[in-house]
């Protein structure tokens, strides 16, 4: 079935490049480079740490102050926290979930890693950059030539449905799998 979707689908796909060029003009908006995020960070090991900071936090204290106090990242503690910028996608997926839910200047609630704990500020946010053509080329091919395969492939299994004669065979049920088949019946 793999070889027969192959030969009658994927062989027959083509896209040219005034197809990509055109996929890629109605859809420009869509072709992006991924945003990115300044942000710092204070690691600690528990929990309850975390949410003592965040108190220490809303009560006024200066989170790069903290940071150089008590964080355990030694990468980032002697810079304040600081991440530097991140890009979408680079990451881990529940520290991400929560820099994308923070509006700048804002602090997080205590986020668990493998790491420990997390309490983040974000710095500043930067949106994705639209992507040339040349830039994004590889990406329109990709999205086309899905597309198209989609629909090949869509047309291929209409195809083989409209020529498939099947034919329901009429095979007596097995007693012991009638309906009306009970042990109590069984009984003389």
């Amino acid at each position: 079935m793999e070889r027969l979707r192959i030969e009658e689908v994927d062989a027959l796909v083509k896209v040219t490049m005034e197809e990509m060029k055109a996929y890629y003009a109605a859809n420009a908006a869509t072709f992006t480079a991924p945003g990115e995020f300044r942000a710092s960070h204070i690691l600690v090991k528990t929990q309850d740490e975390a949410f003592d900071l965040k108190k220490r936090l809303a009560q006024g204290e200066d989170f790069a102050t903290l940071a150089r106090k008590v964080s355990l990242d030694l990468f980032t503690r002697y810079k304040g926290g600081d991440l530097g910028f991140i890009k979408k996608g680079q990451a881990m997926p529940q520290f991400e979930k929560v820099l994308l839910a923070l509006k700048v200047g804002e602090t997080s609630l205590p986020v668990a890693t493998p790491f420990g704990y997390h309490i983040i500020k974000l710095v500043d946010r930067t949106p994705g950059a639209p992507l040339s053509f040349e830039e994004a080329k590889e990406q329109v091919r990709e999205e086309l030539l899905n597309e198209k395969r989609r629909k090949r492939y869509d047309e291929f299994v209409a195809f083989l449905r409209s020529k498939a004669k099947l034919r329901v065979a009429d095979i007596p049920t097995p007693v012991s799998e009638s309906p009306t088949a009970s042990p109590a019946a069984a009984t003389p």
